[in-house]
């Protein structure tokens, strides 16, 4: 039932929308009405399911810009509700559960969710890493983002989440793919380690820069012919990084 002065929602959210439409997935009901209230009047749309089997089924439907999923639920349990939806969507998953053990964690993140907040969670958090998910996901959708560099081509494809470069197809992971993306958004710019955190974990905590090394470290081993001495991703000690060629979004897809 919903609440009165919700939004309804019947079908996919308008294209271009600035109200993200979050899907809450929890079998608490007292939870699910407190968390949809509170982010209803933060501006988000909300529509609300009680189980992963219901979630499943109303995914298509509404296409959601963020899922708000709850790990332990009975019947479909939220890693499994997770896996299948990362199977048809792309849809950010931001898993939320009273489990704060690091193999909980490992364990949403395997199985394809973005992101992990333990309960109770901080409201003005969490608004705070939906619209960042919500910007995420606006920026993927731009099919293709090229970054031509001297007698090779570097082609981003956001459709099958890969990396074209000189002729070679090299699949990334969704961060991985999302850092490459922010970069060559900004060719020739330097992007500062707090606008790639943000961009990537919805907020500025600098306990992610260590995982920004990481990533980036990956994804110089799949891209570039020497990581050791890159020729596409270049570090600005104390700075960031920059995409080095005249990299470009197309105003068309390609």
């Amino acid at each position: 039932m919903q609440r009165a002065g919700a939004t309804a929602v019947s079908g996919p959210a308008e294209a271009g929308s600035s109200e993200p439409l979050v899907l809450i997935v929890d079998d608490d009901p007292q939870l699910r009405a407190m968390l949809g209230y509170a982010l209803e009047l933060e501006g988000c749309r909300v529509e609300e399911v009680a189980s992963g089997e219901a979630a499943l089924g109303r995914l298509e439907q509404l296409d959601p810009d963020v899922v708000l999923l709850d790990l332990l639920m009975p019947g479909l349990g939220g890693i499994e509700t997770c896996r299948r939806i990362r199977e048809r969507s792309t849809v950010p998953i931001i898993m939320l559960t009273a489990l704060g053990r690091d193999e909980d964690v490992v364990a949403g993140l395997q199985a394809g969710a973005d992101d992990y907040c333990s309960k109770p969670v901080s409201l003005g958090e969490l608004v705070a890493r939906i619209r960042a998910r919500q910007r995420r996901r606006a920026i993927d959708a731009v099919p293709r983002a090229r970054a031509p560099g001297g007698d090779g081509e570097l082609v981003l494809d956001a459709a099958a989440r890969r990396v074209i470069v000189e002729g070679r197809t090299v699949d990334l992971s969704r961060r991985e793919y999302a850092l490459l993306e922010r970069l060559a958004r900004n060719p020739g710019q330097v992007v500062s380690q707090e606008q790639l955190i943000e961009h990537i974990w919805g907020g500025t905590n600098p306990r992610y820069l260590a995982q920004l090394r990481s990533y980036i470290k990956m994804l110089r081993q799949k891209i570039e012919a020497d990581p050791h001495s890159p020729r596409y991703i270049r570090s600005r000690p104390r700075m960031g990084y920059v995409l080095t060629g005249a990299a470009r979004v197309p105003s068309d897809p390609a």
